[in-house]
């Protein structure tokens, strides 16, 4: 948090860029003072693209603070989409491996936890 009516925040979203894996997190810094808003990340993000689609459309935010409500909120979206699909994927496994017809998915449903277990971890700082 800065002084004076600023904020400082460090957010993490779901890679969603072609070929990448969701759970391989993109972070990005934010600072907001008062009308000003700047942000730095080394790749992109969709709701940042939401954002300035928004923006050009002519849907400006009041404020600082609904801007970074907008971006946190696409952010938490995603990433609630990718642990949705992850746990549909590792209660699909689960039923195979009921049924003991899928031995073979065994390792597959281990790396799919893991990847919710990291996932929440962050979800959770954010929240």
């Amino acid at each position: 948090m800065l002084a004076d009516d600023g904020v400082l925040l460090n957010l993490r979203g779901a890679n969603m860029n072609t070929g990448a894996v969701p759970a391989d997190m993109v972070s990005i810094r934010i600072c907001g003072v008062r009308r000003f808003v700047a942000s730095v990340q080394r790749r992109r993000l969709r709701p940042i693209n939401d954002v300035e689609k928004h923006l050009y459309a002519g849907t400006v935010p009041k404020d600082v603070g609904e801007l970074l409500a907008c971006l946190s909120n696409g952010l938490s979206e995603r990433i609630s989409n990718v642990v949705s699909n992850i746990n549909d994927q590792v209660y699909e496994f689960a039923e195979r491996l009921v049924d003991g017809s899928a031995k073979q998915y065994r390792e597959v449903l281990h790396v799919l936890r893991r990847e919710v277990i990291r996932l929440k971890r962050y979800i959770a700082l954010q929240r």
